[in-house]
């Protein structure tokens, strides 16, 4: 896909924001802390006869090579009596004119699916359905097109997480770990991740970082921030997060971030309108988190649900610049 990248000055800091906020029930914020400004992204187009308002619970993917890809979600339709209308889109974002390109589709709908880059290839992973998806598929770049791949060996394809690993792909799911090897398209068993719910998870030196609860759990549970190394086969719980507790509460939402070849972990918190965010960074060479120094200024959204964050290099000159901020001192 090495055609399709694009030529940028600045890596920025994408946030996909789900929930209610003066614009939408979905907007795509960019964040350059070089630049300190924010910027607005178009967001994924939904249906050509707007009988919905906007595409949601669409899956968000960066590229090693820079590339913005969407796919799947569930048109946000104002009337109840219309039924539920999950897409098989599939569209690929043109940071030089912030907008999006339509596709091949999908072979299946899929709402929240899991999608992976790995060996130039997407791949798109089970997903929201009545009754969940198992199904999984790679898509073709060179001929556009989808090709169905086996299926998850699972039978609890809501709660899990999928990340590229060296030359496979792992998922995580409540009953288990599985991983896919490309050469003989087959789905083989790691050791079990039984009774946690994964929130977040990312790949970063070939280590596995995960937020997650465990079950049976309160509510709301505590979340703990783990590692999986191959070596070791399991699970290490790092901390309770946030792992510094000065904010003295459970923040609401969490992520992690690969900015500038940099592991960070998010923190949001709603405070009134606004939510707020602090982080930590991973450092490799000592195997530890320090207070992270990436400041994202407050966004006003009153009744922000989740958040995604990831990085990539945009072209700000087609970007709407909506504010500007300046950094703080901690």
């Amino acid at each position: 896909m090495c055609k399709y990248m694009p030529v940028c000055a600045f890596a920025h800091i994408l946030i996909c924001i789900n929930g209610k906020t003066t614009c939408s029930p979905y907007q795509l914020l960019c964040i350059c802390p070089t630049e300190q400004k924010i910027y607005n992204i178009e967001a994924p187009p939904c249906d050509t006869d707007q009988t919905a308002s906007c595409l949601i619970n669409f899956s968000l993917l960066r590229t090693e090579e820079n590339g913005l890809f969407v796919a799947g979600g569930r048109m946000d339709i104002d009337n109840e009596d219309e039924p539920t209308r999950i897409t098989r889109y599939f569209l690929r974002y043109d940071v030089h004119k912030n907008s999006w390109e339509r596709l091949q589709d999908l072979t299946t709908p899929r709402e929240n699916c899991q999608l992976v880059f790995l060996d130039d290839s997407v791949f798109a992973i089970g997903g929201f359905l009545p009754n969940g998806s198992a199904t999984c598929e790679r898509y073709d770049h060179v001929n556009n097109a989808w090709t169905p791949i086996a299926s998850l060996p699972c039978s609890d394809v809501i709660n899990l997480k999928a990340v590229a690993v060296d030359d496979g792909i792992v998922v995580i799911s409540r009953e288990g770990m599985y991983r896919y090897c490309l050469r003989n398209d087959r789905w083989d068993t790691l050791p079990s991740t039984s009774r946690k719910i994964f929130v977040k998870v990312i790949s970063f030196n070939e280590q596995i970082f995960g937020v997650y609860f465990y079950l049976p759990t309160a509510s709301p549970p505590p979340l703990h921030l783990g590692v999986y190394r191959s070596e070791n086969k399991c699970w290490k719980t790092i901390g309770t997060v946030p792992l510094r507790q000065t904010e003295g509460e459970r923040p609401l939402f969490v992520d992690f971030v690969n900015y500038r070849e940099e592991l960070y972990l998010l923190y949001g918190w709603r405070r009134g309108d606004n939510c707020v965010f602090s982080c930590d960074r991973y450092i490799p060479s000592e195997d530890t988190w320090v207070r992270g120094d990436l400041v994202i200024p407050p966004y006003a959204g009153d009744e922000v649900v989740d958040l995604s964050c990831l990085s990539a290099k945009l072209v700000t000159s087609s970007l709407k610049t909506m504010s500007e901020f300046a950094f703080r001192p901690h």
